[in-house]
């Protein structure tokens, strides 16, 4: 497949797919921020699962690409994407955040401390672990930096999947079961990625007195 085509795909089935099932729900919001900021992540967290796939882990002839640019798309989404989910928490309480006045500490605390709101306090932690290690990885040996990479990857998916079902306003259950689908497909294919798998046995052919038998 063209690149020129799989680009286009690829944003419409991560990105605006996830997004169109979300605007089409009546959920009230309190003002058009809110509305952006709850369909912005949407569409970043889809655009997070599917630079999943601009790794090793799509099929090799899939896609008329070089590999180089393929982990180019994967390491600019992923640093982008990384960074707004940094500051999510903060897009999305600052409205409230301000009408309370002063500092809202705690009610920051309260927020954190609450078991509905495990799953995203896992995925922030991990996100920033992630982040972290994606700058600093020049200085990670390779083998090492691929574990760490995909084992914070992993945890990070499953953990703001539950968030998302769970706590997201726009959590129906059509998208519900697209992120779900779509999470386990994606850490499965990662874990699956990361099993080694024994070489072919290859056959040898032994000389007998000028006469070659395979063995």
């Amino acid at each position: 497949m063209s690149k020129w085509i799989f680009i286009p795909l690829f944003l419409l089935f991560f990105t605006l797919v996830p997004i169109r099932l979300a605007a089409v729900q009546d959920v009230e919001t309190a003002s058009a921020y809110q509305q952006v900021m709850l369909l912005a992540s949407v569409g970043a967290f889809g655009l997070l699962l599917g630079s999943f796939w601009l790794s090793r882990l799509l099929p090799r002839g899939a896609v008329n690409m070089r590999f180089s640019s393929l982990i180019g798309w994967h390491k600019y989404i992923g640093y982008a994407v990384g960074l707004f989910f940094l500051v999510h928490p903060v897009l999305m309480l600052s409205p409230r955040l301000w009408s309370l006045g002063g500092l809202p500490t705690k009610y920051l605390i309260l927020l954190f401390k609450s078991p509905l709101m495990l799953g995203g306090v896992i995925a922030w932690f991990m996100m920033i672990a992630f982040v972290v290690t994606a700058f600093f990885r020049k200085f990670i040996p390779a083998k090492i930096f691929r574990c760490i990479h995909g084992l914070f990857g992993a945890v990070f998916t499953g953990t703001a999947a539950w968030h998302v079902v769970r706590v997201g306003r726009h959590s129906c259950r059509e998208l519900s079961v697209f992120w779900i689908a779509l999470t386990v497909l994606a850490v499965s294919a990662l874990l699956f990625s990361y099993i080694p798998f024994r070489p072919k046995k290859t056959r040898t052919h032994i000389n007998l007195g000028g006469q070659h038998e395979s063995a």
